[in-house]
């Protein structure tokens, strides 16, 4: 970062006070103090009015992690082996079955099968 903050426009848009011009520096060092104080990677680029691909480029630590692979036996696995272009197996065509019976039943819908 070069020597040209306005610091003050820093303060500001780290308090939700977004100034009418901030240059990529300053947008930077702001994003840095929210990421400090622990904000979201969507929190900060709506404040800061930053692209969230910019910011994970400035900070990789914002980079969201990725769910593990779903269990069979349950919705997300039944949709994961349509994306993938596979038959479902058993376990995640009766999970979806059930499912869609309860919503269709209006019924409770167990826990277990939409993990």
């Amino acid at each position: 970062m070069s020597g040209d903050i306005d610091l003050i426009a820093v303060e500001r848009a780290v308090n939700g006070e977004m100034p009418a011009y901030m240059t990529t520096d300053e947008k930077r060092a702001a994003a840095g103090a929210l990421v400090g104080n622990g904000f979201k990677l969507k929190e900060i680029s709506e404040r800061l009015g930053v692209r969230a691909v910019l910011l994970t480029e400035w900070f990789p630590q914002l980079t969201p992690q990725h769910l593990a692979p779903p269990a069979h036996g349950t919705v997300r696995a039944y949709r994961r082996h349509h994306r993938n272009g596979e038959k479902p197996c058993t376990a995640c065509r009766t999970a979806n079955s059930a499912v869609d019976r309860a919503r269709r039943n209006f019924q409770p819908i167990p826990e277990e099968l939409v993990a």
